[in-house]
């Protein structure tokens, strides 16, 4: 599959969003349910970037 301009994109902003919610995560460690979310949801989007860039 081919990447348009506009997929990159994208898949750039979604991996920059889930880095942003890991460094989230980690600000909000003192509460331990925010923290799991953060890393779960940022973990989840820097995956989807990934592959979104990758294919």
């Amino acid at each position: 599959m081919t990447l348009t301009a506009q997929m990159v994109k994208i898949a750039q902003i979604v991996e920059l969003g889930g880095a942003a919610a890991v460094v989230a995560g980690v600000i909000l460690s003192v509460h331990h349910y925010a923290i799991g979310v953060c890393f779960v949801a940022g973990i989840a989007a820097l995956a989807t970037g990934y592959k979104l860039r990758q294919s």
